[in-house]
Order: C-alpha cells, then sequence, then structure tokens
C-alpha cells in the first residue's frame, strides 16, 4: 500500500467516523450482550435441569410414601383388633390374624407382636422360632429404639438392619395403648430390597443416579438404603430430604446428561461473527428478548407469576417483614388426585379446573397478598402482613370451604379438593426464603399424609 493509498483510507476514515463509532459501539455491545445471553441461557439449562431433578426425586418419594403407607397400615388394622380383643387372646385367633394379614401383604417378611415388653406372637413362626419371648429391654441395640415408640406413642421405621436368616429388612414398630396405658408393640419386617425395587419399578433410571440413606439419629447411625454412598458427595448431587414414619431419609440425584460444552464454545464463537455482520438485526433482537423475558415471568395457563417471579417477591416480602417487624405467612397449595381429573375428563377440563381454582384463590385472598402457580396443579399464597398467625389458618380454611360443593367446569360437575401447608414467618430472626417454603412443602406433605382436603401449619 503507498503513501496515497493511505492517506485516501484515512480521509475516508475521518469522514466516516461517526458511522465507524457507531458500528463499533453496536459490535461491542451485541457482542458483550450475546455473551450474556449464552452465560445466561447456560444457567437456564442447569436451573431446569435443577427442577427436573427436583421433580423426579420427588417422584421417587412419593412412590416409596405410597407403597410404604399401603404395608403401614396393616399395622393399624392389626392394633384395632388386639385393641378391641385384648382380653380374648389364643394363639390360634393371633396367628390366624396375622396369617391373613401375611396372606394379603406384599415384601412382608414376618409380623410380631409383644405383649408388654416381650414378643409373644410372630409369623411366620418356621423361620423366626428364636424371637418368641425375646425381651426387649435384653437387647440393648434395640431397646432404645423401642423406648423412643413408646414414649412417642407413635410408629417409626428403623432399618435396614441385616437379618440372621438372610437379607435386609426395614422394621416399623407401633405402639398399642389401651384405655391411655401402654400394652404391647407391633412389629413388621418388610423385606427392603424387595419393597424398594417394586418401588422404584416405575420411575426410569436412564437419565439419572439416585442413591437413599437413613439419617443419623441417636437411636441409630446412618446407613444407605438404596444406591451408593459416594453419590452423596457428588458435586452435582441433588439432596433432599423427606419424613418416613417418623425416620428421616436424604436422598441424593444425579443427573447423568450434561450440556455439551464444546456446542457452549461454539455458541461463543458464532456471536462474535453475528457481532460483526448484524449490528443491526441483533438490535432488534434486543427488543424482542425484552418481550420474552417478560413472558418469562408469567405462567401461560393462569396468567399469574411463575416460580422465578415469586422467588423475587418473596425475598423481597420477607425482607419487608423482617425490617418492618410483621408477620407473614408462605402456602403451599396443591390439589389432591389432579391426575384423576386429567383421566377422567381429559386435560382441556383438567386445564379449565386449574382456571377455575386460581378464581376461587384470588377471591379468598387480598390485593396484597400474592398468588403464584409453581407448575402442575401447585400454587403458592404469600400472606404479607399478618396481624395474627391464626389469619393464616383462617384463610386455609375459607379456602378449603370454597371447594365444598362441585365446580361445573366443560358441563361436567366435578369435586374438586386440595391440601395445604403453611409456615409462618415471625421476625425475631432473619430467615431465608428457602427454609420457609421447605417448611410450608413438610406441612403440605403432612396435610396429605393425614388424609387430605385439609391444612396443616408447621410446627417444629
Amino acid at each position: 500500500m503507498n503513501i496515497f493509498s493511505l492517506a485516501s483510507f484515512y480521509d475516508a476514515l475521518k469522514r466516516n467516523a461517526f458511522l465507524v463509532a457507531i458500528s463499533f459501539t453496536s459490535f461491542i455491545f451485541l457482542f458483550t450482550l450475546l455473551q450474556s445471553l449464552i452465560d445466561a441461557e447456560v444457567e437456564n439449562i442447569k436451573t431446569i435441569s435443577a427442577l427436573e431433578t427436583a421433580d423426579y426425586a420427588n417422584n421417587l418419594k412419593n412412590q416409596v410414601n405410597n407403597k410404604l403407607n399401603a404395608l403401614i397400615y396393616l399395622s393399624s388394622g392389626l392394633s384395632g383388633y388386639l385393641t378391641a380383643y385384648h382380653n380374648e387372646l389364643d394363639n390360634e385367633k393371633v396367628n390366624q390374624v396375622l396369617a391373613t394379614l401375611y396372606k394379603d401383604a406384599k415384601h412382608i417378611r414376618n409380623f410380631g407382636v409383644a405383649i408388654g415388653y416381650q414378643m409373644k406372637y410372630v409369623y411366620p413362626i418356621s423361620e423366626n422360632k428364636e424371637a418368641l419371648n425375646l425381651d426387649y429391654r435384653n437387647k440393648p441395640d434395640q431397646w432404645p429404639l423401642i423406648k423412643k415408640v413408646i414414649d412417642m406413642r407413635e410408629g417409626i421405621l428403623a432399618g435396614p438392619v441385616n437379618l440372621v436368616q438372610g437379607g435386609k429388612a426395614l422394621i416399623y414398630r407401633y405402639p398399642v395403648y389401651i384405655e391411655n396405658e401402654y400394652w404391647g408393640i407391633l412389629s413388621t419386617v418388610i423385606d427392603t430390597d424387595s419393597f424398594l425395587k417394586d418401588a422404584f419399578s416405575k420411575i426410569s433410571e436412564t437419565e439419572y443416579d439416585f442413591s437413599v440413606k437413613v439419617k443419623s439419629s441417636a437411636e441409630q447411625p446412618s446407613q444407605i438404603v438404596y444406591g451408593k454412598a459416594a453419590l452423596f458427595n457428588h458435586p452435582d448431587a441433588f439432596i433432599t430430604s423427606s419424613k418416613v414414619q417418623n425416620a428421616e431419609w436424604e436422598w441424593a440425584v444425579v443427573k447423568k446428561i450434561k450440556p455439551p460444552s464444546p456446542l457452549v464454545f461454539l455458541a461463543k464463537i458464532m456471536s462474535w461473527l453475528v457481532s460483526l455482520s448484524m449490528a443491526t438485526i441483533l438490535l432488534l433482537m434486543l427488543r424482542d428478548r425484552k418481550k420474552l423475558a417478560t413472558q418469562a415471568k408469567i405462567d401461560n395457563l393462569t396468567g399469574l407469576p411463575n416460580r422465578q417471579m415469586l422467588n423475587t417477591k418473596a425475598s423481597h416480602a420477607l425482607a419487608d417483614a423482617f425490617k418492618h417487624n410483621r408477620l407473614m405467612a408462605v402456602m403451599f397449595v396443591d390439589l389432591d388426585h389432579f391426575k384423576a381429573i386429567n383421566d377422567t375428563y381429559g386435560h382441556d377440563t383438567g386445564d379449565e379446573a386449574l382456571k377455575a381454582v386460581t378464581r376461587m384463590l384470588l377471591e379468598n385472598i387480598r390485593y396484597d397478598d400474592m398468588l403464584s402457580r409453581i407448575g402442575g396443579d401447585e400454587f403458592i399464597i404469600l400472606l404479607n402482613e399478618l396481624n395474627h398467625a391464626q389469619d393464616a389458618a383462617e384463610v386455609a380454611k375459607k379456602i378449603i370451604a370454597a371447594l365444598v360443593n362441585p365446580v361445573l367446569i366443560n358441563n361436567h360437575l366435578i369435586n374438586i379438593k386440595l391440601s395445604i401447608g403453611i409456615a409462618i414467618y415471625s421476625p425475631t430472626q432473619k430467615e431465608t426464603t428457602r427454609n420457609i417454603m421447605k417448611r410450608a412443602d413438610i406441612a403440605l406433605y403432612e396435610a396429605k399424609a393425614a388424609g387430605r382436603n385439609q391444612y396443616v401449619v408447621y410446627e417444629d
């Protein structure tokens, strides 16, 4: 390039300095924006993956709870029989009852009935003769938990334990009180491998690895129930917990499929090329991006704020309640047996049912409160500025009462019922939204476990 060419280039640069500056600024702006969008999309993929993993974990917990409750009900029935006929017991009658329960139950290794602290009946007897006349007080490895069961007056699930006859088992022990006096204790021994295989039979493991362990307590140490212990130390593990018949289990779930990092690198290279050649088009895309960002915070079906907006609003509400020394509450609302509505009447009717529930919930809360749909048939209500903790329970009663009668949807009269879990925030100490949400979720689980169509207020 000779001196005249350099001079011409310099003159052209001077004449178009403003356009060059605009072009360069647009390039920098678009390049930075695209890089941010790619990073945000990667985070979004991670968030979606985390939500999917959490949903998968909830399915696992629900499967176990449903299967386990079906077995635990056997102890309740046996307890009722013993309470009614405790003065007329004999070996033949008790063994007949135990044999009937054993015949109809899956995964049960044996049933035991202790009167006082001594084992008097075991079925089947052939493999468990050594357990007869066992005095729990003489078993230091079992007595602390037995005593806790008696003192609590509630059943507790223990194990898994290694059985003398081979295999592992979960043991559910349930105290029997007659006229408020301790009478004896029931034990239901559940084959761990058979039970968990059945519980997880309908859960696909193609995309996930998961492991379950019992959380350590004073009465029993932590131990693996299912899967590998190493999964709890995995950097991407989703860790959650659940109450299983007064025992606490921890769950670790890891999604096997990861977003491909080479594609992320390629996208960043492409963003540089697109920014360099199509600055004007990318500016228009920026305008559209703002519109999409707004839509991403609203639930398409009900028009309610979704989980993303809820998290932001909840954080602000909690900080405001703490700052101004006010009570607030979080309510988890979940429709009972919503799947049955979809299966019976179709998803269109199910969608209309969700809209009807949305309208009903909005009618029973104040303007300053917030209603959000976080997915499926799950809603969350933020009750701000409460005068008394009992106010939240009154709102729950109104909501449940509003659905006493069937609702006409698409020419069908449909019984819609729901369960509510409530967590009260008192500004005595600073608390995270995650903790108060978790407490509301636990209360919802307790409402479901107690028979549904009711509310439960979380209590420590």
